[in-house]
């Protein structure tokens, strides 16, 4: 679905899902903090159900493959291996790094990796250009 149509027809979903959830285009996202891990699971895991809920009634899927779930290392008793369960039998393990609107960050709030892969591309495109300068004035 286009991006401007699915806006016009996802118009209501923030006042139907009034927690922290952010909407840019066709990417939403949904945002929650706690002391500990186990209470921040169950307000992830009802924004979740909120989000699939109205995308039952308003006759879409989601497709839960292009699900991202992140911890930031802020918690004490950090778990390695924790899973939000949300419905319809989708578990997410939690990553290491996910990307959001193209930025890539990692658990300790890092943009480390984004700035080196954004650093290798801007490099690849001056070399292109430079190439191409070169290719030009040898003909």
């Amino acid at each position: 679905m286009d991006p401007f149509i699915y806006n016009i027809f996802s118009n209501d979903l923030l006042l139907h899902v009034t927690r922290n959830i952010y909407n840019y285009a066709d990417d939403n996202t949904a945002s929650a903090w706690d002391k500990t891990v186990d209470d921040l699971n169950n307000k992830l895991t009802a924004v979740s159900c909120l989000v699939l809920q109205w995308l039952t009634e308003h006759y879409m899927q989601a497709n839960a493959l292009k699900f991202q779930y992140i911890l930031f290392r802020s918690y004490d008793n950090f778990p390695d291996n924790n899973v939000l369960h949300i419905q319809n039998g989708v578990d997410l393990k939690a990553e290491c790094w996910v990307t959001v609107l193209g930025v890539d960050f990692d658990q300790s709030l890092s943009f480390n990796d984004h700035i080196s892969r954004i650093c290798k591309k801007a490099g690849r495109q001056a070399a292109k250009c430079t190439f191409q300068i070169i290719k030009h004035f040898n003909s």
